[in-house]
């Protein structure tokens, strides 16, 4: 009734993650999922690239992707007031200068949201 009481509790450490998006393999072979952006022909002859992959940080597929060179040793934090949480993506212009932001708290009570932010930046190297 309750179950194994003698097992022991076990867990994951990694979890492997592989995607297939339907179509054919080349060369009439079994499907599989693609773990990696290049697949290599058995015979090492040639390669294709698939039209996707799980990489976050691949080139390839995100040539347009505009990355900030910050200054990871410059982490300022500024209090301001607004009314709605801005984009913690874009980029922030704090007295002249730009910076990237981590994280923006705010304060949230039986009234709403308090207007003082808080935000962790870091500045934008040029």
């Amino acid at each position: 009734m309750a179950g194994e009481s003698e097992g022991k509790s076990e867990y994951y450490d990694c979890i492997y993650i592989g995607f297939w998006d339907g179509a054919i393999s080349p060369g009439g072979k079994l499907q599989h999922p693609y773990v990696e952006d290049v697949v290599i022909a058995e015979d090492w002859n040639s390669y294709f690239l698939p039209h996707f992959s799980l990489r976050i940080n691949n080139n390839l597929s995100n040539p347009h992707r505009i990355v900030h060179k910050i200054d990871p040793k410059k982490k300022t934090t500024f209090k301001f007031l607004s009314d709605n949480i801005p984009d913690v993506r874009a980029p922030f212009y704090i007295k002249g200068k730009r910076y990237v932001c981590e994280k923006i708290t705010a304060t949230f009570t039986e009234n709403g949201m308090s207007q003082l932010l808080k935000g962790i930046f870091y500045p934008i190297v040029d």
